[in-house]
């Protein structure tokens, strides 16, 4: 990109480093593993390269975006997550993005209001059998899904715009949801 100040890293130390400071835009370099959970700052940008982490992945908090990335979790583990502590999250996007592990983008707690872009994403692998939290309706309770993106706000105002999103494949299937968007609370 022509006048992009984006900050290159390569090892785990780098990148959470370049969090810390709050760099506008950071570019993952290869695959960098080693690392706990990252939580990005507001208005941070992380893109491309592949990162494996050995719990939770990526925390989201406000006006953020993921672009071009694969992150790599336990197939139980949230790959993706929003910090339910951050009242409204903005405009959360995520573009040509690949994880193994759930996306899970859930208005609860402090977290009221937000809007949600995806165009792209592929969970090639996740098993969300064992989360307590299902939605309930029409009398049944429901297995979140792979990518999840729950209201569970009376009045929150969550709203998205989602395209190109796919879970599992021939052969190995995601274990619960495929894909579950609900924006009206309750």
């Amino acid at each position: 990109m022509a006048g992009d100040s984006a900050v290159h890293v390569a090892d785990a130390s780098a990148l959470q480093d370049a969090i810390g400071r709050g760099v506008p835009h950071i570019v993952a370099e290869g695959e960098i593993s080693g690392m706990p959970m990252i939580t990005l700052a507001e208005g941070q940008r992380l893109s491309g390269g592949t990162l494996r982490f050995g719990a939770s992945g990526v925390r989201l908090t406000r006006d953020n975006v993921l672009e071009g990335v694969t992150i790599i979790v336990p197939e139980h583990e949230r790959a993706v997550l929003n910090d339910t502590g951050v009242p409204d999250w903005g405009r959360l996007e995520l573009r040509d993005v690949r994880t193994e592990g759930q996306v899970l983008l859930l208005a609860d707690g402090a977290a009221r209001a937000g809007h949600v872009v995806v165009d792209g994403l592929h969970v090639a692998a996740a098993d969300v059998r064992g989360r307590e939290l299902r939605p309930h309706g029409f009398g049944v309770d429901v297995l979140q899904g792979a990518f999840t993106l729950w209201n569970r706000q009376d009045g929150g105002e969550v709203t998205a715009e989602l395209a190109r999103i796919s879970a599992g494949a021939a052969g190995r299937p995601v274990r619960g949801s495929g894909v579950f968007a609900d924006a009206v609370a309750g």
